[in-house]
């Protein structure tokens, strides 16, 4: 990683008037963002210096934000400071974990309510007014093509770690063509896997949603995808019945099938590239319901 310019203690220096004590750790990293902690309480979230437009970006993020605390039924950070010269935002730390980091049998007996909680935000930012958001976000339509084609090549990259009953289901997938394309788009988180889902590691309620990077007007069926992905069939029928947005039209659900499993080769492809076993767990266990052995 390339240094950055400004360290997160130094941010927080510039930002608040009393800056929280303690230490400064790494909490993680992506493509764009460094994340850190200060203290027990306060993240830092900064720009990588490749990232285009940091200081529009930064602002609309921001905005976007303080927007979700209106919209979401369930928690979002809360800012602390906004600062688009350094390309930083600043949270106050929502309690929690994320539900990824859950072992998986005990994720299991929470799939349906945390399937519940989430079809009750997904109801909310779908059924939100796109003219609300479209200043702070951007529109994804990516051609449905272009996903099947992604899901080959992540395929290619993967299929040594397939189990072989599950490889003939997959391709199959991957040889057929796509859905058609979503008749209408909608705002949504537009990422929201369980890495997104924090819960109380005691009995799994929700307590928070983070990572509004990706949100955007997209097709509704994306992240109803990746909550099947994740949390399986029960969860998203559960999810569906929270939801007033057509939730058992057939059209609609084979697009969700899709992009479970294009989702599912995309997560499976970067937890091996990037040794994140969380990832690569969580994604082979999705194969059992997304490419089901046929006799």
């Amino acid at each position: 990683m390339k240094p950055l310019e400004t360290g997160p203690a130094e941010i927080v220096a510039r930002n608040l008037e009393h800056p929280p004590s303690g230490p400064v750790r790494l909490v993680g990293e992506g493509i764009d963002h460094v994340v850190y902690s200060v203290g027990e309480q306060l993240l830092v979230r900064q720009g990588k210096p490749h990232r285009a437009r940091a200081r529009d970006q930064t602002m609309r993020e921001a905005v976007l934000l303080t927007l979700m605390r209106k919209i979401s039924p369930l928690p979002v950070p809360r800012l602390a400071f906004v600062d688009t010269v350094r390309d930083s935002l600043g949270y106050h730390r929502l309690p929690g974990v994320p539900a990824l980091e859950i072992p998986a049998p005990d994720r299991e007996g929470w799939a349906v309510s945390l399937g519940h909680a989430l079809g009750t935000l997904l109801n909310a930012l779908h059924t939100t007014d796109p003219d609300t958001v479209s200043a702070v976000v951007d529109t994804d339509s990516t051609p449905i093509d272009a996903w099947l084609d992604e899901a080959r090549r992540n395929y290619r990259a993967v299929c040594a770690v397939v189990p072989p009953g599950r490889q003939d289901a997959a391709e199959a997938f991957l040889s057929t063509a796509p859905p058609a394309p979503a008749p209408r788009l909608v705002f949504s988180h537009n990422d929201l896997g369980i890495e997104h889902v924090l819960v109380n590691p005691r009995d799994g309620g929700i307590v928070g949603i983070i990572d509004w990077t990706d949100a955007a007007i997209t097709d509704p069926a994306a992240d109803f995808g990746r909550l099947l992905r994740d949390l399986g069939p029960n969860a998203l029928d559960r999810a569906l019945a929270s939801y007033s947005g057509a939730s058992h039209d057939p059209v609609l659900m084979d697009r969700i099938w899709f992009f479970a499993r294009c989702t599912a080769l995309e997560d499976l492809a970067y937890g091996l590239e990037h040794h994140r076993l969380t990832y690569v767990s969580n994604s082979l266990g999705s194969l059992g319901h997304l490419f089901p052995i046929t006799l």
